[in-house]
């Protein structure tokens, strides 16, 4: 599911309990660490506000917490009333064991969910109710563990560890946000689908990592796209400064979040590997065309042209030529009188 916090700092709880109460769907209120009848309004309201008194004054401190837990439309069949009370149920003795809350679920929506209403601060208490990013982050994921154990068929609303035939693993860079997931599924059905910014620097940049033959032509070829590669610690990234459909401009990306980090990496070892092998291939074609010079008796029939036109050669020419002729045959005799060197 999906977890949204949305804290309040103003004591709106008549507004907030009006909007989360507005719902005609029976046996889907609960009330947490409450003595008042959650059908009662009235009374819910009084005791929230009688509770918020004990709340220090703190300059654009919190006053109540809004929270919702949503779940994908492809579960809606399967959570039911008493699936979402008991999930609600769980989520509240972890973010909130000893605070005031107030839910009920809304299951006439596409995606159904619950609206919850928190007190910031404990019941009967000045103590306020706090928890860091990474505290929630926790709860989070606790709360999914507990789901996953629980509902294992709720297998469209898992966010953390949800790995489903075709999509890429977590950690590869591939795997879309909500946001982006969310777009993509509205203009799928609207019939618009257009590659998103990220995804049009993706495939320019893996395009170029496939026909660069250097680092440099690499940059260089990025550069006539709109794009720049850039390094910050161990971090390489890609800026757009052109921007793509009209928008964007400026906007980077890591290139382990386009999924293209191991292929940059496996290019780069090419890259650098490249002037070794053009060297070796280099030595290999000029051995081989030592090799086929000898086999065909060109290096002899060289030597007989520049001795018919001896004449025409300067002095330091034809001593040259006469020390490679006394090379060759002082080799030749040398072979007739040791052949087994030649096998």
């Amino acid at each position: 599911m999906i977890i949204k916090s949305m804290p309040r700092k103003t004591p709106s709880f008549g507004q907030l309990l009006a909007y989360i109460a507005m719902t005609e769907q029976p046996g889907t209120t609960l009330g947490h660490n409450l003595a008042a009848d959650t059908d009662d309004f009235g009374a819910v309201h009084r005791e929230f506000l009688d509770n918020y008194r004990y709340l220090p004054v703190r300059k654009n401190g919190n006053v109540l917490y809004h929270e919702i837990l949503s779940f994908s439309d492809l579960d809606q069949p399967k959570v039911t009333p008493e699936v979402l009370e008991d999930l609600t149920r769980r989520y509240l003795d972890l973010r909130a064991p000893y605070a005031l809350a107030y839910a009920k679920a809304h299951l006439e929506t596409e995606c159904p969910h619950m609206h919850i209403m928190i007190s910031a601060n404990l019941r009967d208490s000045h103590r306020r109710l706090s928890l860091s990013k990474k505290e929630f982050s926790k709860v989070k994921r606790d709360l999914e563990q507990y789901q996953r154990d629980r509902f294992p068929f709720l297998e469209h609303s898992v966010v953390f560890e949800r790995v489903l035939p075709g999509r890429p693993e977590k950690g590869t860079g591939l795997r879309k946000g909500r946001n982006e997931s969310e777009r993509d599924r509205r203009l799928t059905n609207q019939g618009l689908r257009e590659p998103s910014q990220k995804e049009q620097v993706r495939d320019l940049v893996a395009q170029q990592l496939t026909v660069a033959r250097s680092g440099k032509a690499f940059f260089l070829r990025l550069k006539t796209f709109g794009l720049q590669l850039y390094r910050r610690g161990k971090t390489v990234a890609v800026q757009d400064l052109v921007g793509r459909q009209g928008s964007g401009v400026g906007r980077r990306y890591r290139l382990k979040t386009l999924g293209l980090k191991d292929a940059f990496q496996k290019a780069l070892q090419q890259w650098r590997a490249a002037p070794k092998r053009l060297m070796a291939l280099q030595e290999q074609e000029l051995e081989h065309a030592q090799q086929l010079w000898n086999e065909q008796g060109y290096r002899a029939q060289v030597l007989d042209v520049l001795a018919l036109h001896q004449s025409e050669l300067s002095p330091q020419e034809r001593d040259r030529l006469e020390h490679i002729r006394s090379l060759r045959t002082n080799r030749h005799q040398d072979e007739r009188e040791s052949p087994e060197q030649s096998l």
